[in-house]
């Protein structure tokens, strides 16, 4: 039971953290691993905003 409150409060602060990036208009970039990446993607398969975002630098 511990276990599955402390895992609806994790997936809780998750959608307040991607609610509050929308609102003010910063996103965070995770690659598909789920880590968080620091600057702003290259080039390849990331995740933004909760969506999958390719980044192409050739076009």
């Amino acid at each position: 039971m511990r276990k599955i409150i402390s895992m609806m409060i994790a997936l809780l602060c998750m959608v307040v953290q991607t609610a509050w990036a929308q609102f003010s208009g910063t996103s965070r970039y995770f690659d598909l691993n789920g880590r968080q990446i620091d600057t702003k993607p290259v080039h390849g398969v990331y995740i933004r905003d909760g969506k999958k975002f390719v980044s192409n630098p050739s076009r």
